[in-house]
């Protein structure tokens, strides 16, 4: 069951990195996409397939929201299914390898390096 547009105004106000982020469309479609119950703990953009996302960790999973004109494209992985993860570290940017369980492996580019290592130490905390 999908939550109100409130529910995830609240949560988005309870994260200090989601004023950055609050003017993109994409945010719109988190009350179709997040479940109740779930809880986002971090917000950023990435690039990832060539596309730019928006990504949200939840304590379930991680959802990557892509806006194009009329709709959005949606992608997520579990957070059970990620085996490890790597963060690299550039000047201002870094990058986050997962390995998931299943043998394939995801690559978020271009994340802000603040927002990175708020990512990477959730994940660290929930596989």
């Amino acid at each position: 069951m999908t939550v109100s547009a409130e529910y995830i105004k609240e949560q988005l106000n309870s994260l200090k990195e989601s004023r950055r982020w609050a003017n993109r469309r994409e945010i719109g479609f988190l009350p179709k996409i997040v479940e109740e119950g779930e809880n986002i703990h971090a917000l950023t953009v990435t690039l990832s397939n060539e596309k730019k996302w928006l990504l949200a960790l939840t304590d379930q999973r991680i959802v990557l929201i892509h806006r194009m004109m009329f709709d959005a494209e949606k992608d997520e992985i579990s957070l059970e299914m990620i085996s490890n993860f790597k963060i690299n570290n550039g000047l201002f940017f870094s990058k986050i390898d997962l390995d998931l369980f299943d043998g394939s492996k995801r690559t978020f580019d271009s994340i802000m390096k603040k927002d990175a290592k708020k990512i990477a130490g959730l994940l660290d905390s929930a596989i």
